[in-house]
């Protein structure tokens, strides 16, 4: 049975141990507010001095959950990790220095930051602390092909449900994400024997993701790493009478991926 998710004082993180090597973050979609900031990064459509949109992933933190708890059914539970601050007040998946200059630039007080900066570091240090943890509990065969998915919600374009991302295959080896190397099922395999059409091309090169900072951070472009991958996920499958079964068939490609790689693991 799939533990309940812990939550920090603040009520601002949600995270949870977990059984399989696989860590779930979800970095956007939160609603509540950091005291201090309280939106005050303007309008969410315009980057202005931010970048960036800080518009919300809607239902992200939901869908997280309900992922975690159907993947936890085939017996593989995530480490997971959540932000429940409004991405108005602090964007998880940007560097510091990019929130920091966005504070500044909207004359935030010091406590604020300070509060901020307390979700900033109890994130990534989480997912810091869960890599350190799979690397201890699995050999390095496994440890090789384990998985830190990054959840996220978009609109995207074409009719298109699912995108994936690996800063151009830096974040992550592509034989676990797309048939570059004829080694099958691959996530993307998975997502499209699921049902689920695919943004772009089956291959790196056809990324058009940006910002990726958990990718950058926490995936295979720094030593120690995991397979990061960013998963977009489109709003036609994040309304509130599709996340049930959005969640129960991510749920499921997302357990199957983490099963094949443990075998390939194994035939090494």
């Amino acid at each position: 049975m799939v533990r309940d998710l812990k939550e920090d004082r603040e009520r601002l993180l949600r995270f949870g141990q977990g059984d399989s090597p696989v860590i779930l973050t979800v970095p956007h979609g939160g609603t509540t507010p950091i005291p201090g900031i309280d939106g005050r990064r303007g309008d969410p459509n315009i980057p202005g001095d931010w970048e960036y949109f800080t518009d919300m992933d809607v239902n992200t933190f939901q869908l997280g959950e309900l992922v975690r708890a159907r993947m936890a059914k085939h017996e593989v539970i995530p480490f997971t990790v959540i932000t429940m601050a409004s991405r108005r007040d602090l964007d998880i998946n940007r560097s510091w220095d990019h929130n920091l200059r966005g504070y500044e630039a909207a004359g935030v007080p010091e406590d604020g930051i300070r509060r901020a900066k307390r979700v900033f570091d109890g994130f990534h240090d989480t997912i810091a602390e869960y890599i350190g943890d799979i690397r201890e509990r699995f050999g390095p065969n496994l440890v090789e092909n384990a998985f830190l998915i990054d959840l996220h919600g978009t609109h995207l374009a074409s009719d298109a449900q699912i995108e994936l991302g690996t800063l151009h295959g830096v974040s992550a080896k592509l034989e676990l994400v797309y048939p570059v190397a004829y080694t099958v099922p691959t996530l993307w395999d998975a997502f499209a024997k699921a049902g689920f059409r695919l943004s772009g091309e089956p291959v790196p090169e056809g990324e058009d993701l940006e910002g990726c900072f958990v990718s950058a951070h926490h995936g295979r472009k720094n030593p120690g790493g995991l397979n990061a991958v960013l998963v977009e996920v489109d709003i036609s499958l994040r309304q509130e009478e599709e996340l049930p079964r959005t969640a129960a068939r991510i749920g499921d490609v997302l357990a199957g991926s983490v099963r094949a790689a443990i075998l390939r693991a194994d035939d090494v």
